[in-house]
């Protein structure tokens, strides 16, 4: 709802906008936050995040 939002928005105003979603709880796996394997994981889920912020800020700017 939050995402749909800021498009509609930035779509009125015209002004460029992107969206990052980013799901931490795998329940394929049974995994969530809550899980000891989701604390063990934390720094490669962040390395991660910091891609993904990475190519949202191009995505943006290109």
């Amino acid at each position: 709802m939050e995402t749909a939002i800021v498009f509609a928005v930035s779509n009125h105003f015209k002004v460029p906008s992107s969206a990052l979603i980013y799901v931490s709880d795998n329940l394929i796996k049974g995994q969530t936050v809550c899980d000891e394997s989701h604390s063990k994981e934390k720094e490669v889920r962040e390395e991660i995040k910091k891609e993904v912020y990475k190519i949202g800020i191009l995505s943006l700017i290109e």
